[in-house]
């Protein structure tokens, strides 16, 4: 399985080729999707408030968002075998070629990011250039500061 980061194109949010990922991680994107679609229909179920007037707009165009993103990586998504390669779920340990102390990040969907616990989204700079890698391989990230060139180290498959 040779894949690239630069194999995963993504414009306006959509994902263009398949998305590799463990099973357990599109079950979960699977039932984030349905829990977003519930809330949608209910937001949508409440349309007006006493006056006459829209309600939950804003949080409604954010579900709307976030479903159809949803939706999109769900389409994409490919339920890959666990093997020596950086997919969505896996773990990651890398050093930078400056030197520094190894690092960790965890390949997520968006809906999961959280960059102070180190879960990247597979679209994000670091996650779109670690997946796909193999043990050995480096990754080159984009910075405002330039090139970071990360060594992968370790990929743990929880």
């Amino acid at each position: 399985m040779s894949m690239q980061s630069s194999e995963i194109r993504r414009e306006s949010s959509t994902p263009t080729l398949d998305v590799p990922m463990q099973a357990q991680v599109y079950a979960r994107l699977r039932n984030r999707l349905r829990e977003v679609e519930t809330l949608l229909e209910q937001s949508r179920a409440d349309r007006l408030d006493e006056n006459g007037e829209p309600r939950h707009v804003a949080e409604r165009a954010v579900l709307e968002s976030q479903a159809a993103s949803l939706r999109a990586i769900s389409k994409a998504a490919q339920v890959v075998p666990i093997g020596a390669h950086a997919i969505i779920g896996s773990t990651v340990h890398v050093s930078s070629a400056e030197g520094a102390a190894v690092e960790r990040y965890e390949i997520v969907i968006p809906t999961e990011a959280d960059p102070a616990t180190r879960k990247v989204s597979f679209d994000s700079p670091i996650g779109a250039a670690l997946l796909g890698r193999a043990v050995g391989d480096t990754a080159v990230v984009s910075t405002p500061r330039g090139d970071r060139h990360l060594r992968v180290m370790v990929i743990q498959h929880d």
